[in-house]
């Protein structure tokens, strides 16, 4: 059975909507990314010793680690909103040419 009017139109709105709550998911992770590369603690912070034993190497690759994991979460948000926006469209434009079919049979 097909979705009445209603039921598509809810579902296009939570396609939309859901894409919108991706965006701001990147953008949180975009934020928090910048803050992240901001981070930066250098041997003095660690003391001499923490140094030798290799703490800031540690905290260094650590903290690249992070940005490139935030980077990635950013761009997969990014991606995911781009696709269920892509997939509202395709519906859309589906049911509206399924719709112009249709009043041309009659």
């Amino acid at each position: 059975m097909a979705p009445t009017p209603d039921q598509y139109q809810v579902a296009l709105t939570a396609l939309r909507d859901d894409a919108d709550k991706w965006d701001q998911c990147g953008n949180d992770l975009a934020t928090a990314k910048g803050s992240a590369e901001s981070l930066d603690l250098e041997a003095l912070h660690f003391s001499y010793v923490g140094d030798k034993l290799g703490v800031t190497a540690l905290y260094q690759q650590f903290q690249a680690r992070m940005v490139a994991l935030l980077s990635e979460g950013n761009a997969m948000s990014t991606r995911v909103a781009t696709a269920l926006r892509n997939s509202a469209q395709t519906y859309q434009q589906e049911e509206e040419a399924g719709v112009h079919r249709m009043n041309n049979v009659w």
